[in-house]
């Protein structure tokens, strides 16, 4: 389960937990199903071994096991590793919020450098969908009775 529907990380940007932070731009979800896409997060002397729940231009969500202790404010070097060969894409992050639910731990990091992501193994995660849903509508708009004109 992700961290809140409405797409807010827990806390505040300074840590406080004073209030949640709007998303300002696309997040493109990993399909967790089909793939698992490994990140390390070091903040020296230690490493963070998660992976990558979603991610956009400027930030990602990241999953971590609960007994990881990573806090809003931490800052440090993000690997986000292909999921088959060795490549790999390095960044700087500063998580914003973290959210602990049962036995995972999610965070939300602000990348602290520009990432060329039409360059890199996610792009093709990345691209906007531009094919509209195959699926019919389920009910006509016009004909919902609690609906006023």
């Amino acid at each position: 389960m992700a961290p809140g529907q409405s797409g807010f990380g827990a806390g505040s940007a300074d840590g406080s937990g004073a209030g949640p932070i709007p998303r300002r731009e696309p997040r493109f979800v990993v399909p967790a199903i089909s793939i698992s896409i490994q990140i390390d997060f070091e903040v020296p002397p230690d490493l963070f071994i998660g992976r990558l729940w979603d991610v956009s231009q400027s930030g990602a969500c990241l999953l971590f096991p609960a007994r990881f202790a990573v806090r809003p404010g931490m800052a440090g070097g993000l690997t986000i590793h292909h999921p088959s060969v060795g490549s790999s894409i390095q960044t700087r992050a500063k998580l914003l919020w973290t959210d602990r639910l049962n036995n995972v731990v999610y965070a939300g990091a602000l990348f602290q450098e520009s990432v060329p992501f039409e360059q890199t193994f996610l792009k093709i995660l990345m691209r906007p969908s531009r094919a509209p849903s195959p699926l019919p509508p389920l009910f006509d708009e016009a004909s919902r009775p609690d609906v006023l004109p």
